[in-house]
């Protein structure tokens, strides 16, 4: 057994509770919510119901704990799939690449974990949505080069970015 060093080991900690975090699910059995939203990020997509957009966005984020559970797997437990990290990589920046555009104004819904404080302060939020999606380029770039501690470093950074958003902005 090799010995992970306390920095990996509270990396690690974290990682797991904004894995965990991600793992609430919608109901879609819920009452549908027909509240129409008009999408300026998606060009010829208008009145979209705000419950289908919500699951969406759940769906999405889900994956991204998928991906960011198969990784903390792979990079800080040793789990023996080192030649699918770069996969985990891709589908992460992939997934991140726009995160405003999943919290359009009007897209609150009781049955997502958004806080107000999102479109309240929509700047603070975007500005930290484009700090994860850079952390997820450069993550899924890092899987690219094969290099253990450039890979577990940027997978580090992009878990405290992500963990900084569902601070503020997620219940």
């Amino acid at each position: 057994m090799r010995s992970v060093p306390l920095s990996l080991t509270l990396a690690a900690g974290l990682v797991f509770l904004v894995v965990a975090a991600g793992f609430t699910a919608v109901d879609s059995r819920a009452a549908h919510d027909p509240s129409p939203v008009g999408l300026p990020g998606f060009a010829g997509v208008q009145n979209l119901d705000v419950e289908a957009l919500v699951d969406h966005r759940q769906g999405v984020m889900r994956a991204v704990s998928g991906h960011m559970a198969a990784s903390a797997a792979i990079l800080l437990d040793g789990a023996p799939f080192e030649d699918r990290i770069s996969l985990h990589g891709t589908a992460l920046a992939g997934l991140l690449t726009d995160i405003p555009d999943l919290f359009p104004e009007g897209s609150a819904h009781d049955e997502s974990d958004a806080r107000p404080e999102i479109w309240e302060d929509f700047g603070t939020f975007t500005d930290r949505g484009q700090d994860t999606m850079e952390r997820a380029a450069a993550f899924g770039e890092a899987t690219q080069g094969g290099n253990q501690a450039e890979m577990t470093q940027a997978f580090i950074a992009l878990g405290d970015s992500c963990g900084a958003c569902h601070d503020s902005f997620r219940f």
